[in-house]
Order: structure tokens, then sequence, then C-alpha cells
């Protein structure tokens, strides 16, 4: 596939996400796809998630973790087959309900046309301060 076929690709899965379409962006992942997590996250937001199902069990934890206020790509970068985008978003945990905002990374690796490896950057100490109703102060400055 070409370079603009994978940021078309890449561009289809927030538009999908927007919508609640989950099964449209599993349906752009290899059998074998990894979901990378950071370290430091609160769950679900850690760890390795393999395969279409376990993708799936990342989109079922996210949504039943956090409200998602916002998620918005702001710029997209290519190198061959690799998607690079950047972007913010603002979640509020449903267990705490303290809103925290940040900037993020996300890479998508493709392979034959279908996205085999995500990996996310972000700050996991603002989300781990949000889910933590002690550490709120940190997250509302």
């Amino acid at each position: 596939m070409s370079t603009q076929d994978n940021l078309t690709i890449a561009q289809g899965i927030y538009t999908a996400f927007g919508q609640g379409n989950i099964p449209a962006i599993l349906n752009v992942l290899t059998d074998d796809v990894e979901f990378h997590e950071p370290p430091g996250g609160t769950p679900p937001f850690t760890g390795v998630y393999h395969g279409r199902a376990g993708a799936g069990t990342f989109f079922q934890e996210m949504v039943g973790a956090v409200d998602i206020l916002m998620l918005e790509p702001h710029e997209f970068v290519t190198q061959g087959d690799t998607v690079v985008v950047l972007g913010s978003y603002r979640f509020r945990p449903k267990t705490t309900g303290i809103p925290f905002d940040t900037d993020w990374a996300m890479v998508w690796w493709f392979r034959d046309g279908k996205i085999n490896k995500f990996q996310i950057h972000y700050d996991t100490a603002t989300e781990a301060a949000a889910f933590q109703e002690r550490d709120a102060e940190l997250v509302q400055r």
C-alpha cells in the first residue's frame, strides 16, 4: 500500500472513533496486531494488548473507564509504513469525575495495508492523578 493509503486509513480511525464505530477500527487491524499503552498509566491505559480481540478488549475497557470529552488529531506525519499522529484529548475517569487533558503522539505501523502495531505516548502522571481523588488538585490546576 502507498503512504497515502496508510494516511487515509489512519485518518479514518479517528473518524470511526468519533462515531463510536469500534468495529470499523478493528477491521483495519491485522490478526496479530499489538496495541502498546505506556507503563505508568492506570488500567486499561497500560500494557500490551494482542490481536484484534485484545484491541477490542482495550476499547471496551477504555469506554468503561472514561468519558471521552474530546479527542482531536492535529497533525499527521507519514513515512513509509508508519503514520504518526499528534493531537490532544480530554478524558474524565468514571470513578472520580475529574477530567484531565493531555497532548499525545500516536504511532501506527502498517503491514500489507493493515495496522499491525499501535503505540501511544502521553502524560501518564496527569492521567494517574485524575484517577486518584486525592490527587485531584494536581489535575485541576
